[in-house]
């Protein structure tokens, strides 16, 4: 569940250092497994090389019993590690790159996995510490405001919902304003815990954290098209569950007079392989959360003293292929319309990213 197998990318060997329980006494233990190898033949002595020095953890001195192991360990005991010798320049080229992508993942990630409280990245090419603190400002058991403060002195902001087989989270600039941002297809959108690295295309109104979630055998999604396979319908449970969370979560965003709730009409189709069949599931859903979301009053209008309007009443204007021609035609058209049904002119660009494409 921790991206292990991912981390192959980085080398076929890795050194594991750890402590393991085994019948009821803790023991030092130390291995290497060597997946390099094209073949079945190649891999196969080593796999069993590995497994055969398991087996000698009764009799193998290498295998230090640590007494009162429990009852003496403390947080800065740092007993387990996985080691990856990067062999080449594109092993370390893909070392380097997953660390500056932890910025995207690994502050949704300590905020869905209760138990990792800090993670701190120690640089040695660059020479810097990069430290990403989890603080949990608000729980009710439903709802959960979270910082997580990255040692640059940035702190990244949370909400989140939660039922008992998934999360919603989404990022606010603070928890006073409640501006609401967003990340449209530009990070994972799908988390198992941990971020499903390729889901980015998976849209969906809210981050979506599934505690039972199938994923692809690369972690790169999930399987939904099959009407049969235990997994993908497993997963098309939890999705429509989802639907039905975002609707509860949009509901308490707008009743904290949350900003930019764009972010809640975010609903195409995802980007998937689609059948025949899963895409009208899929579409159904989708039908009828935009039905829903149409009728609530997320609609900021220019005047700051009027109260948002729901998007059936909201004309957005459109036309140009453009960014710069999309808000020339706002500016012609607005003194033509009410003022009190165009959404503001810095928002435009991001209500038509959000209620797009143009079907």
């Amino acid at each position: 569940g921790t991206g292990f197998i991912a981390t192959h990318l980085l080398s076929d060997i890795i050194d594991i250092k750890g402590i393991v329980l085994h019948k009821d006494t803790y023991r030092d233990f130390e291995i290497s497994l060597d997946r390099s190898g094209r073949t079945s033949e190649d891999l196969l002595p080593k796999i069993e090389a590995a497994l055969d020095k398991i087996r000698k953890i009764d009799t193998d001195q290498s295998f230090t019993v640590r007494d009162n192991y429990e009852t003496f360990r403390v947080e800065s005991d740092y007993d387990t590690s996985f080691s990856y010798p990067l062999v080449n320049d594109e092993k370390r080229k893909a070392a380097k790159d997953g660390i500056v992508d932890l910025v995207n993942t690994l502050p949704l990630t300590l905020v869905n996995i209760s138990k990792i409280k800090e993670v701190k990245i120690i640089d040695r090419i660059n020479s810097e510490e990069t430290e990403y603190k989890k603080e949990e400002i608000y729980n009710d058991g439903v709802i959960r405001k979270t910082h997580i403060k990255l040692s640059k002195a940035e702190t990244r902001s949370f909400i989140t919902y939660y039922t008992e087989e998934l999360s919603l989270s989404v990022e606010v600039n603070n928890f006073e304003e409640l501006c609401l941002i967003e990340h449209f297809g530009k990070t994972p959108n799908l988390y198992r815990d941990f971020p499903l690295i390729g889901s980015d295309k998976f849209y969906f109104p809210y981050i979506l954290n599934g505690y039972k979630l199938h994923p692809t055998e690369d972690r790169d999604g999930i399987p939904i098209h099959s009407e049969s396979a235990p997994d993908h319908i497993e997963n098309r449970q939890l999705i429509e569950k989802a639907f039905v969370a975002a609707k509860i979560f949009t509901d308490y965003l707008v009743s904290q007079n949350a900003k930019n709730l764009f972010v809640c009409a975010f609903s195409r189709m995802p980007s998937e392989k689609w059948q025949e069949a899963s895409k009208e599931w899929y579409k159904n859903l989708q039908i009828d959360y935009r039905a829903f979301i149409k009728s609530k009053s997320i609609v900021e209008l220019e005047t700051a003293s009027t109260d948002n309007v729901t998007l059936n009443t909201a004309f957005v204007p459109v036309f140009g292929d453009t960014d710069q021609d999309k808000l020339a035609f706002y500016d012609i058209l607005k003194p033509f319309i009410d003022s009190n049904n165009v959404p503001k002119r810095d928002l435009l660009l991001k209500w038509l990213q959000a209620t797009g494409p143009k079907e």
